[in-house]
């Protein structure tokens, strides 16, 4: 096996693939990092705004909220590939066109067609045609009660004659949920049915997953669930796959914790989507640790019946699931 070749990616995923979470899981070790799904026409109507203070890119909707924030140095440093959710040529041009200078590739997210549109063959088509930098889409496998793998190899056929940089697929079909165990063995067949490159998605947890996967021929690894639960895991895959062994061990998640704390404060990360986060990758262990927390809060005291209004600092001491709830800024986290 040809470890050199392996590219490890950091899924599109809702509300936690945001500019903290990105950056942690490049500084583990990613090779590539996905922005969430951003729909065609929220993009558009955006204002994109350099900020000076944060060293970002940032686009505002309309009522000044913050709908993408990008470091500058992403586009080369993580190779930042935005998710684009849409159905339709002229606005998916329109949407990667104000983005194209700020971001290494776009995605697509063709989620399960039953049937390759000429639709979606033509939103692919435009932006191949239109923009210099690398298009893929993400796909699940086609099949109702069970997977049809030669459909889904027709599928990625005709994705292919698009022009298309890669195509990711994760093997699961539409109806199946991350409960359901996914068709990795897929893989084996998919690989073979394409020249361009295959992005495997689904299930990979460990380091065996990864063996088996390698042995099919595939080369590009894009993490989900393992990365949200603890994007250490880029790190430990990395030291797994340097050295052939995989009696490494993963980095304390509430230390990790901390480390996505400092970023998300000094990214100025809207607070709902920096406590989303952290009890995303604390909740795996909230069953086996009870473990408390001390944060600070400042209270105001006084005010009534003459006695004078004032504040006062007080310690909070409590599990981390209900600290995260409370908080009501990122500093009381930290």
């Amino acid at each position: 096996m040809n470890h050199q070749t392996t590219q490890l990616m950091l899924a599109p995923m809702v509300r936690i693939s945001s500019l903290p979470f990105r950056l942690l899981a490049a500084k583990y070790g990613a090779h590539q990092v996905y922005s969430p799904e951003i729909v065609d026409k929220r993009l558009i109507a955006t204002t994109r705004v350099i900020n000076k203070n944060l060293n970002t890119i940032d686009f505002l909707d309309p009522s000044n909220s913050l709908c993408l924030r990008i470091h500058v140095n992403e586009k080369l440093n993580s190779k930042l590939v935005l998710q684009l959710g849409t159905a339709c040529p002229e606005l998916a041009l329109q949407a990667a066109l104000k983005v194209k200078d700020d971001v290494y590739g776009i995605d697509i997210n063709c989620g399960c067609p039953k049937k390759f549109s000429i639709h979606a063959g033509m939103i692919l088509k435009k932006l191949v045609d239109n923009l210099n930098i690398p298009i893929t889409c993400k796909i699940r496998l086609l099949g109702e009660k069970e997977v049809d793998i030669s459909a889904t190899i027709d599928l990625l056929k005709q994705i292919e004659q698009t022009g298309v940089s890669a195509v990711a697929v994760h093997c699961r079909t539409r109806e199946e949920r991350p409960r359901d165990r996914a068709h990795v063995d897929v893989f084996k067949q998919l690989v073979k049915a394409i020249k361009i490159p295959l992005i495997a998605n689904g299930d990979i947890f460990d380091f065996d997953t990864y063996l088996k996967l390698k042995s099919y021929g595939v080369d590009n690894f894009m993490l989900a669930r393992a990365a949200q639960d603890n994007p250490s895991v880029f790190k430990l895959l990395t030291n797994q796959i340097n050295d052939g062994v995989s009696h490494y061990t993963i980095n304390d998640v509430f230390e990790v914790c901390k480390e996505y704390l400092k970023i998300a404060i000094e990214f100025d990360n809207p607070t709902a989507n920096t406590k989303y986060c952290i009890l995303q990758m604390v909740q795996p262990k909230l069953g086996e640790v009870k473990k408390k927390v001390t944060f600070l809060r400042r209270e105001t005291v006084g005010g009534n019946r003459g006695v004078p209004k004032s504040t006062r600092i007080i310690e909070l001491q409590l599990p981390i699931k209900d600290a995260v709830a409370q908080a009501k800024t990122m500093q009381e986290l930290w």
